[in-house]
């Protein structure tokens, strides 16, 4: 079996990041659950900073169905935090210049947030939280 030598392997990696899109519109239909799962493998393969963890296991994927009812106190949940990091940012705004100057767009977006909820919570068919350990060299 010829194996793809390096560059050429570049090159399809290269073709697919700029393949790459944003999807803000979704299907009714949900996909199997075991492409999400072959996704998720996928994503463990992902680079991370080995040195700073202990332990093969320290990522974990939670996979969250739009119909479940966390996904209704996940939007509770992000509408009070979007609420209360708009005041957060609102108060460093007046002590601090630079993010005055800076911070004017994010913080309408999350007053919005604050006040609506977040616009497409409930339509993705899955929310995927990505967590990992915290790295500690000590542990």
């Amino acid at each position: 079996m010829d194996f793809p030598t390096n560059v050429e392997c570049n090159k399809f990696i290269d073709q697919v990041i700029e393949s790459r899109r944003s999807i803000r519109k979704f299907k009714g239909e949900s996909p199997p659950r075991d492409l999400i799962e072959q996704i998720l493998q996928a994503g463990l393969l992902a680079p991370y900073a080995a040195a700073s963890v202990s332990r093969e296991d320290f990522r974990r994927f939670i996979v969250i169905p739009r119909e479940s009812k966390t996904t209704a106190q996940i939007a509770a949940i992000m509408k009070r935090r979007a609420e209360s990091w708009s005041k957060e940012m609102e108060n460093q705004m007046q002590l601090d210049e630079f993010t005055n100057q800076r911070a004017g767009p994010f913080l309408e977006r999350l007053k919005l947030a604050g006040e609506h909820g977040m616009p497409n919570i409930g339509k993705a068919p899955y929310y995927i939280v990505v967590a990992e350990q915290k790295g500690d060299s000590s542990s």
